[in-house]
């Protein structure tokens, strides 16, 4: 083959390698891009189900004030027969309508222009009717006062209950009357209305909230912001809630990305106007729950970078002029692509270092109190005996303050465990359990009176293992240590949940419930947080009143550490650089040249001398990095040794081969072709072995 036709063959590869890189991009983005419109379109026709079903459980109740409206206007109603009818009518009326009447414009119904407003109120399972005159003077309120008189909801406002309700009005004409008569008035408890939005489907960290025309919260995970009559605007505290904000004031929908304040977790927010309701509906999902892939998966990058390796590979040696086998050419193009090669390793180790763990299917992060809230909601009752129980939720709150290796694959865990329990809590269902500890002591310490409740402290220690499957990426691994929580009344229908409100910042890597100065020699704290684990207990444990549940939640506090790779690094790598860069020197030393032997001192035995040496001291290298770690099979690292152990195999055998044979090949140019392959295969062969740190 001419060097002409080598290098056509080279540019062609090379243009086949750049369209292959592009087309890996371009494939990668429309499939993430048609993943995420999939996604999209699942959520916009959740949310419209779930408006339109707000829409209809509302306008049945619409429906019930038209109705009587209608009977009023047609002259099937008597003035005196009104506040019978009105009683009637709430009994049979959806049960979300607490109060409703007919307020008349003074004068129409009564004598001398005096109020009548024949009303009623449910009272248990009954009606009590009664005059809203005699509470209060309609005449001077806000909504009777303003005129035209429209039919519709009104914004929503604290009951006399103590809950959030909204009133709708709907006018009516008496027969014969040229203008409005008077009011149908409705009042709504919004509770319904909370329930049916907190049964939306939403994954684990998912939540939903309806919101009025001016943004009021009607209904939300968090009480709070309901019952204190918070908007939307109160809480834009960035670009997605503005904008979703803007669409509520503009009466639209829309769809927005956010991030949580407290977990740092992204979310897409979907939002549904619902027109004659003139409210919003939206419906949050968490990017943790949707599972989509994105653009920096850990296959992709490794996929990328070895492509541009190639391409830039190829492009090296035509820009040396390689395929012309010049002698000088081809040692330029070997150094500049070994070069290549080393830089593909760094960029390769730095997406290994920094690119985060796959989440574990079986685990949820637990650290917004929205979605604690959603979570209590999803876990009201559990099943005791088959018998549907209302669950007990204690707070529980970890304080780490001090972590230390308790031997290989062993972590000690020195802190205090605190629970918000009733006063009338007994002793004997107090407590906390540690089942994955190795040991554990959690004694009852000092307890506290706050109000109703009472704080319980526990000083404990336990011994954890780290959760395995990481050890595969050392150096550039990552431990995370799990603390699992049980409360001591197993059987019971008791949850733990972890107690926010004791933490200044609830975010990971705020480290929330881990001590500012605590060390763990070689590592870093990098995360701190709760989580749900959902286990599956396959037995009764001996019990009848024991239920099996499947996928019951348990809290965890976990600990994520990133190993400081500088020092384990240089451990590991420079015994194998070092031993790559004698063995090249050996290769070098092969030679027929008498003047080079003569200056070198070649020979075999020597030869096979010094690599026996090298092959021991990688021996003592392995084994110290065996023994600081605990892994079951062969890690990533070690099969760099192996790489190396076989170099060195391969070099004596080529040191031999050209020494008693008198092959061409071997002999071309003084064992010139071992020596330009040293480099490209050594650094060939680490960079497929780098490829597993990301697989």
């Amino acid at each position: 083959m001419t060097p002409q036709t080598t290098r056509n063959l080279l540019r062609l590869l090379a243009g086949v390698l750049a369209a292959a890189l592009a087309a890996i991009f371009t494939l990668t983005w429309v499939h993430g891009r048609r993943a995420e419109r999939a996604v999209q379109a699942r959520g916009f026709a959740q949310c419209a189900q779930a408006a339109a079903a707000i829409h209809g459980q509302m306008a049945a109740m619409e429906g019930v004030a038209r109705d009587l409206a209608a009977k009023l206007g047609s002259g099937q109603i008597r003035p005196g027969q009104i506040q019978a009818e009105v009683a009637r009518t709430l009994l049979a009326a959806p049960p979300g309508i607490t109060r409703m009447g007919v307020l008349f414009r003074p004068g129409v119904a009564s004598p001398g222009g005096q109020p009548f407003g024949p009303y009623a109120e449910r009272i248990g399972k009954g009606v009590h009717a009664y005059r809203y005159e005699s509470i209060a003077d309609y005449r001077v309120k806000e909504w009777f006062v303003r005129e035209p008189w429209r039919a519709g909801w009104e914004e929503p406002h604290l009951s006399h209950r103590g809950g959030l309700a909204v009133d709708f009005t709907q006018p009516f004409h008496l027969p014969g009357a040229n203008a409005d008569s008077g009011l149908v008035r409705l009042n709504v408890d919004l509770q319904g209305i909370q329930d049916r939005v907190d049964q939306l489907d939403l994954g684990n960290l998912g939540f939903a909230y309806l919101l009025s025309a001016k943004g009021v919260y009607l209904a939300h995970p968090v009480d709070d912001l309901v019952r204190s009559q918070k908007t939307m605007m109160d809480r834009a505290d960035n670009a997605g809630r503005r904008r979703l904000a803007d669409l509520v004031a503009r009466g639209e929908g829309g769809f927005t990305e956010s991030t949580s304040r407290s977990t740092g977790l992204e979310t897409w927010v979907f939002l549904q106007h619902i027109p004659d309701l003139d409210w919003s509906i939206a419906l949050v999902y968490s990017k943790q729950d949707l599972h989509l892939k994105g653009a920096c998966d850990r296959e992709l990058v490794a996929l990328d970078i070895t492509l541009g390796l190639a391409l830039a590979l190829v492009l090296i040696f035509l820009g040396f002029r390689g395929h012309e086998l010049g002698r000088d050419n081809l040692w330029k193009a070997v150094i500049a692509g070994s070069a290549a090669m080393v830089a593909a390793n760094v960029i390769l180790f730095y997406f290994v270092n920094t690119l985060p763990p796959a989440e574990s299917g079986a685990e949820f992060q637990m650290m917004d109190p929205t979605g604690l809230e959603k979570f209590k909601l999803n876990h009201e009752f559990r099943y005791i005996a088959k018998e549907r129980v209302r669950t007990t939720f204690i707070p529980t709150g970890v304080f780490l303050q001090a972590m230390e290796a308790a031997g290989p694959g062993l972590t000690r865990m020195t802190g205090m465990i605190w629970q918000r329990l009733p006063k009338a809590t007994p002793r004997d269902q107090r407590g906390i359990s540690f089942p994955e500890a190795v040991s554990a002591e959690a004694q009852p310490g000092i307890e506290q009176e706050e109000g109703d409740s009472i704080i319980q402290f526990y000083p404990f220690k336990a011994v954890v293992r780290e959760e395995a499957g990481s050890e595969s990426a050392y150096p550039f691994d990552r431990a995370r240590i799990r603390l699992r929580l049980l409360p001591r009344p197993f059987l019971k229908p008791v949850i733990l949940v972890p107690d926010l409100d004791s933490y200044l910042v609830p975010a990971p890597k705020a480290l929330p419930g881990v001590d500012r100065d605590l060390q763990l020699p070689g590592w870093r704290v990098e995360a701190a947080e709760f989580a749900y684990a959902l286990e599956n207990y396959n037995v009764t444990f001996g019990t009848q009143a024991y239920h099996c549940e499947t996928s019951g939640p348990e809290l965890l506090f976990r600990v994520t550490l990133k190993r400081n790779f500088g020092t384990p690094s240089i451990a590991a790598f420079l015994p194998l650089l070092a031993v790559a860069g004698l063995l090249f020197t050996l290769v070098l030393t092969v030679s027929q040249t008498s003047d080079k032997v003569k200056a070198t001192g070649y020979g075999y035995l020597n030869f096979l001398r010094t690599t026996i040496a090298l092959f021991f001291s990688l021996m003592v290298a392995q084994f110290n990095i065996r023994g600081r770690i605990v892994a079951d099979g062969v890690i990533s690292l070690e099969w760099y040794f192996f790489i190396m152990y076989a170099a060195i195999l391969g070099v004596s055998i080529n040191a031999l081969v050209f020494a008693i044979s008198d092959n061409p090949v071997l002999r071309y140019d003084d064992n010139a072709v071992a020596k330009l392959a040293f480099w490209p295969v050594l650094l060939g062969c680490f960079y497929l072995n780098s490829l597993t740190f990301l697989w």
